[in-house]
Parts: structure tokens; sequence; C-alpha cells
């Protein structure tokens, strides 16, 4: 796997830092664009390296920053769209909402846009999005973040099919509760460390599979809470 280049958006804590741990240990070379600071000190010293920018997915400049890091440190074997925001609804405040769908969905299509022309002229490549077991249930605390991973979910799919034929693979993943920042509640069933998503995302490196929901169980329970929410829509409320 030596030689190979990576662009990771969003890398610069949880899933996308352990993440960038694991490809520079397996001897990619790492390209990261976040809105922070990564610090080098949590990196392997070897036998990847890495390159670092910082650029906000909701910055005007963020496409021109992809189409540089591609054009410097390109051309890129796998892209992998990391970012992810949730807002919950409190005191009725609506203000953020758009800023979600910016974050979640908008900055991922505008990644698409940059980066697919070139995978379909190289013939080959792979694309990688982080969605959400959340984008198959109706979320009132937090209905920007389920549907922006829904509409996520659905464009990564319709993408997969449409690139494959062109030798360019397209991988949705979708986690339950990761140890992270973002895992907030009381109540995380069946959550998993950052580690071992982070293996989650290398085992999709080598597979290529059109969708990974992790945990199983985790999807299963949501499929369930799902059907029982279409019952109760069904049912008038």
């Amino acid at each position: 796997m030596g030689n190979q280049r990576a662009l990771l958006i969003g890398n610069s804590d949880g899933i996308g830092l352990g993440f960038t741990k694991h490809l520079i240990q397996a001897g990619w070379s790492v390209t990261g664009i976040s809105r922070s600071a990564l610090d080098g000190a949590q990196l392997p010293n070897e036998p990847g390296d890495y390159n670092h920018t910082i650029c906000n997915v909701l910055d005007p400049g963020f496409r021109q920053c992809l189409t540089t890091a591609w054009a410097k440190q390109g051309p890129f074997d796998l892209v992998v769209h990391l970012v992810g925001v949730g807002y919950g609804l409190e005191r009725d405040d609506f203000g953020r909402e758009a800023e979600t769908f910016r974050a979640n969905l908008v900055s991922l299509v505008e990644t698409v846009e940059v980066v697919m022309p070139e995978f379909l002229a190289m013939g080959h490549g792979h694309l990688m999005g982080l969605s959400s077991i959340a984008d198959d249930i109706l979320m009132a605390e937090a209905p920007s973040y389920g549907a922006s991973k829904a509409g996520y979910s659905t464009y990564l799919n319709s993408l997969a099919f449409r690139s494959k034929k062109r030798g360019v693979s397209v991988t949705n993943v979708r986690f339950g509760f990761v140890d992270t920042k973002m895992a907030k509640g009381a109540h995380r069933p069946f959550m998993i460390s950052v580690d071992r998503a982070a293996k989650v995302l290398m085992r999709c490196v080598h597979k290529r599979p059109m969708q990974m929901t992790y945990p199983k169980t985790m999807g299963a329970v949501i499929r369930v809470l799902r059907r029982l929410q279409s019952l109760r829509i069904w049912l008038g409320g």
C-alpha cells in the first residue's frame, strides 16, 4: 500500500485523526484539510508523510483549497470526507439549521465536484464519506442532522452505482455512536472507540464496499425504530 496518496477532509480530531494515524502507519502519504490545526506530535513519525491545510468547509474558498491540494499533493488515490456537525433545537432556536446542511451535505457535494472528474479521468480512485445510522430515523431533537445525513447517504449510494463501471469506487460509511465529542446524551448504545472506527475505515479502504454499516446491531435497532415511527405517522401521530 506504500506510495499511495490520500486526501482527508475534516481530520484534525476524532475519527478523522484516528484514521490519519492508521493510514500513515500503513505507508500512505496523507494530506489533511480541516478548520483547525492538527497536533503533529500525535502522528506517527514514519513510514508515511503528512501535509495539513487549515480551511473550514464553510469558507467560500473551500473549493479552491481542494483544487490546490490536488495540484500540489495529488493526484490522490483516496479522498475521504469526514465532516459531521449536529446541533440540537434548544429553546426553539433554528439559527444553525442551514449551517448543518452546508457543513454535512453541501461540502460533500463540493468535494465531489472537484475530485470526481479527476478520478474519472484517471479511470480509478476511491471516494469515501462518513455518514451516520441516523440517516434512517426521524430525529425530533436534531432534524437537520438526520436529514442532512439522509441526503448524504442517498447521494453517495447513487454515485456508487454511477461511477463503479468507470473504475471509481464510492463507499458510504454509516456509524452509530463513536466515542467522540459528537457523542452527546445519556444513552449511547453500542458505542465504539475511535480506534475501532478507524479500523473499520481501513477495512473499507481494502474492500471498497458501496456501503458499510457498523455496528450492524445498531443498524438493526434503528431499522426497527424507523418502522415504529412510520407506523405512528400512518396512524396520525
